[in-house]
């Protein structure tokens, strides 16, 4: 027979109709699992925007990160750095240079020419008192966490998000004045001086556990160490300080998925960190839990298979009389299988429409629950003058990912069950039901 599709979707959802008990644990099975992984990312999505939000309310709106790339055979260091930051519309706008003071760690910006930097002393001083550094950074959440201070689920991506973003030491910018060099060199001479007043009693510690091993120190060895102590030099590094205005651009900075180096799985060259805030650990920590929930996603649709395989399965020999039916009335195969694959695709078309409904109740209550607590937290971690907008829906691709593994489950479904509308196995149905 010809079967128009209107005739065969009345057929397949006269099946909805039928197997009513079973299309609701389908659907409610699907829709709960989903949902759950559904509600969570429009959580996530909201939470991350929100922190980004506070994290650089201070900065107004702008984003500084210390940044670099390692020697490597992928090109110059600065030519990649260069690169990268022009693809994702960064600026260079200075660099940092971190002096290793024996046990102190000072970081010393320098400003380019021209270029604009936040020098309020909120964020940063500089100068001398009394051979003193009088330097300050912008202290975020001292060595705590972002967690709330009663149980949520947000604490999962809160529990890892710390503050205190520059935690080796102060950071100052170089005004030009030489005030800065002028102490720098005023703690090195200090730091030999103390190294050289230490050298004798060193020495002989060395001298006595190289006594111990059986070995024993020579002149020139000696003469070696007090001119060590003598002419000491502190480590220093270098990294560029870079300014993004848009967090998504900073993100697809700092998320490394298209270097040389990740696509042919060696170690990342690339460095980036915080300089004023936290942001960048804001995205590694979202970034990390978006991962654990597309493993979430795949494992759910696995699951959803076999539940509705097993369901379909159980269906289509329960309904060998009517399959037997279509057949004797001239229907081809591919017409059965139009039949109930309208019939699994309107099944989880509900299953949509529920997962999205699920969702949209997760989000409220934790929105409900946690907003005010949310916003208190993030004024006291960020120092914050007035409490910040907390927005915790979001909405973003992986949306689209979840509702097509949930239509997938159908073609699916039927592939795994093709045999059972063969006419053997339909003829066999029919012997047993006798």
């Amino acid at each position: 027979m010809g079967l128009r599709l209107s005739d065969a979707l009345r057929l397949s959802w006269a099946n909805i109709a039928e197997y009513k008990g079973r299309s609701v644990v389908v659907v409610a099975t699907v829709a709960i699992l989903f949902g759950l992984v559904m509600g969570v990312n429009f959580l996530l999505r909201g939470l991350e925007v929100t922190l980004f939000d506070a994290s650089v309310a201070k900065t107004g709106g702008k984003v500084y990160v210390e940044t670099s790339f390692r020697k490597s055979r992928y090109g110059s260091n600065e030519e990649r750095l260069n690169e990268r930051l022009e693809k994702y519309h960064g600026e260079k706008v200075g660099t940092l240079k971190k002096y290793a003071l024996d046990g102190e760690t000072v970081g010393v910006i320098e400003v380019e020419l021209g270029k604009e930097f936040p020098t309020e002393e909120e964020y940063v001083g500089w100068g001398t008192e009394k051979q003193e550094m009088n330097a300050a950074h912008l202290s975020v959440g001292g060595g705590t966490t972002l967690e709330l201070k009663r149980a949520s689920v947000l604490n999962l991506v809160l529990g890892g998000v710390y503050g205190n973003a520059i935690e080796e030491g102060d950071l100052v910018v170089d005004d030009g004045s030489g005030e800065i060099e002028e102490y720098i060199k005023t703690r090195i001479e200090e730091i030999q001086r103390k190294k050289v007043a230490n050298a004798d009693e060193m020495l002989a510690m060395d001298v006595a556990e190289e006594a111990e091993g059986g070995q024993e120190f020579t002149e020139e060895d000696i003469a070696y160490f007090y001119e060590e102590a003598e002419n000491w030099e502190p480590e220093v590094s270098e990294e560029s300080i870079a300014v993004f205005e848009n967090y998504w651009d900073l993100k697809d900075y700092v998320l490394t998925r298209d270097t040389p180096e990740a696509k042919n799985l060696e170690p990342q060259a690339f460095g980036v960190g915080n300089l004023f805030s936290n942001t960048v650990d804001i995205i590694n920590e979202v970034e990390m839990m978006r991962t654990v929930l597309k493993f979430f996603e795949v494992v759910l649709l696995v699951v959803a298979v076999i539940v509705a395989t097993l369901t379909f399965a159980h269906l289509i020999d329960n309904d060998a009389a009517t399959v037997a039916l279509y057949r004797s009335m001239g229907a081809s195969t591919g017409n059965i299988y139009l039949i109930y694959f309208l019939y699994l695709v309107e099944l989880y078309l509900l299953a949509v429409l529920s997962c999205i409904m699920i969702a949209f109740i997760i989000v409220g209550v934790m929105w409900l629950g946690n907003a005010g607590a949310l916003a208190e937290r993030l004024k006291e971690f960020y120092m914050l003058k007035e409490l910040p907008k907390v927005n915790l829906f979001g909405f973003n691709n992986m949306f689209f990912g979840i509702i097509g593994a949930i239509m997938l489950v159908a073609p699916l479904s039927l592939l795994l069950t093709m045999r059972r509308f063969s006419a053997k196995h339909i003829a066999k149905k029919l012997k047993e039901d006798q």
